[in-house]
């Protein structure tokens, strides 16, 4: 895992791209449930308080903006970056929820949303 992480903040660091957006689905006990997502620098914050409000409009708990400060990801790339967690994958309501075309639209309203 830990080469795997490098391997991807390299690249991104490497082709200087705008923004690092990572894409996760969070598990944990069957009843936690939400949308949020990870950032640390204040214009990463700005994209990620975009993006899960985004996310919360389609009918997620939203559980907001988490300091991503432990994450390797969002740690070490040289552009804002966000982690998101759409939702919990081992809940059966957010996976009710849960719409790939739907998800990919939010998130990218939300990025041309801040970017403007």
């Amino acid at each position: 895992v830990s080469d795997s992480l490098r391997q991807r903040v390299g690249k991104a660091n490497a082709y200087k791209v705008d923004l690092f957006v990572s894409i996760h689905f969070n598990c944990f006990n069957k009843k936690a449930h939400g949308t949020e997502v990870f950032a640390i620098s204040p214009i990463g914050r700005m994209y990620a308080k975009a993006i899960v409000d985004n996310l919360a409009d389609l009918g997620w708990r939203n559980r907001g903006v988490k300091d991503g400060r432990h994450l390797y990801v969002v740690k070490h790339t040289d552009m804002p970056a966000v982690l998101i967690e759409v939702c919990f994958c081992d809940n059966e309501d957010d996976m009710k929820k849960f719409d790939a075309d739907e998800v990919a639209k939010a998130i990218a309203l939300a990025i041309a949303e801040v970017r403007r």
